[in-house]
């Protein structure tokens, strides 16, 4: 299918520093809507709401978390249940590296998602060499996350929980390899590799 859609949204960033964080908040709403006075095959919307907030709890531990949540009403293909929007870009879920880790990416699909990941982060040390600053850090986290098909309810029933922890070596402070490792009833051992905090 052929999809064309308008986005539009706002966007509150007080975060004070974009690749890695350790105060501030970052939050966004979203809206999309497609139809096929756009070209589009299908006729739909989709709303996103997206949370995040840093807190230094020490000089070099920080709380990080990420609320998600999005729905999506109209004539929607399947293909476009897996993606979620941001003011960035599209990332894939439920489950995977972008959204919950330790769950097979695009495990869980549906109109609607709410998930959150809870994180802590360790700076372990840096160190200044050549005019450069390097530093190695350390993360566990909590990921947690669900999908309804139709109309959502409030209850805690079926949601997934995944958890792990990862490694983050810096250069510089806008350069960070990222390895995490996530473990759930779905998967027991899941392996990321990237670049960057996953938010």
């Amino acid at each position: 299918g052929w999809t064309n859609y308008l986005k539009f949204g706002l966007v509150y960033d007080t975060r004070d520093n974009e690749p890695a964080p350790t105060r501030g908040v970052w939050s966004e709403a979203i809206v999309e809507t497609s139809n096929k006075l756009l070209g589009s095959d299908y006729a739909f919307s989709r709303v996103t709401v997206t949370d995040r907030r840093y807190y230094r709890i020490l000089k070099n531990l920080v709380y990080a978390n990420r609320v998600v949540f999005e729905t999506m009403n109209g004539d929607v293909p399947f293909y476009e249940m897996s993606p979620f929007a941001s003011s960035f870009k599209r990332e894939e879920g439920l489950g995977g590296a972008k959204s919950v880790r330790g769950l097979p990416r695009n495990r869980f699909i549906g109109k609607t998602k709410l998930f959150a990941n809870l994180e802590l982060r360790w700076t372990m040390f840096r160190l200044q060499k050549w005019n450069q600053d390097f530093f190695v850090a350390t993360n566990i986290f909590a990921d947690i996350g669900r999908v309804w098909k139709e109309n959502p309810t409030l209850t805690l029933k079926d949601f997934q929980l995944a958890r792990g922890g990862g490694v983050r070596l810096g250069w510089n402070q806008n350069f960070i390899v990222a390895v995490d490792v996530g473990n759930s009833k779905e998967a027991p051992f899941a392996l990321y590799i990237g670049l960057g905090y996953l938010y």
